[in-house]
């Protein structure tokens, strides 16, 4: 039986952050890679790869949760990026 993986979003990211539907997906994947360690680590490439979309799509994205302050990414130009979830579960 092959193992799952499921994408949990919170459900002020719909409703409070004003996002494209792209921002809201990937912000799920990134949670879910940030489990583990705290952080979430892949490349662009790997996020357009799960989206099906370009690699600046994924850029364009990132941008979006980061200037919402959703996300925060240290090191945003280096291998060793790491991109952390910032706001979880804020309430109004």
């Amino acid at each position: 039986m092959k193992k799952e993986n499921f994408y949990m979003i919170p459900e002020n990211i719909f409703n409070e952050y004003n996002l494209s539907y792209g921002a809201i997906l990937l912000y799920g994947i990134i949670y879910s890679l940030s489990k583990p360690r705290g952080y979430a680590y892949a490349n662009n490439e790997h996020y357009s790869t799960l989206l099906k979309c370009s690699n600046r799509t994924i850029t364009n994205l990132l941008n979006e949760l980061k200037n919402k302050k959703i996300i925060f990414i240290e090191h945003p130009r280096s291998f060793k990026r790491k991109i952390y979830i910032t706001n979880i579960f804020l309430s109004s």
